[in-house]
């Protein structure tokens, strides 16, 4: 390898370290972000949290259709006469 190259080599390893710090402070904010927002230290605890609340909410939404059936049956009854 000539010197040009290894400048060239050496800018690349330069460019990749720099990103991964900044990635490494991304990755501190948005964990930062669920403990604040939702009680969760890791990425683990996310995954479980939402499985949790996509639970909930389908049973609410079901709730939901089922009162919106029974208040159409009782206040609007099918006019088959």
């Amino acid at each position: 390898m000539n010197e040009k190259e290894l400048l060239k080599l050496k800018k690349k390893v330069d460019e990749a370290e720099y990103e991964a710090q900044q990635l490494k402070g991304e990755r501190k904010s948005i964990l930062a972000n669920l403990k604040e927002d939702f009680n969760c230290s890791d990425i683990e605890q996310a995954k479980e949290a939402r499985k949790k609340l996509k639970k909930k909410r389908d049973q609410l939404s079901e709730t939901i259709e089922n009162k919106l059936e029974e208040i159409n049956k009782q206040y609007l009854p099918d006019e088959e006469s």
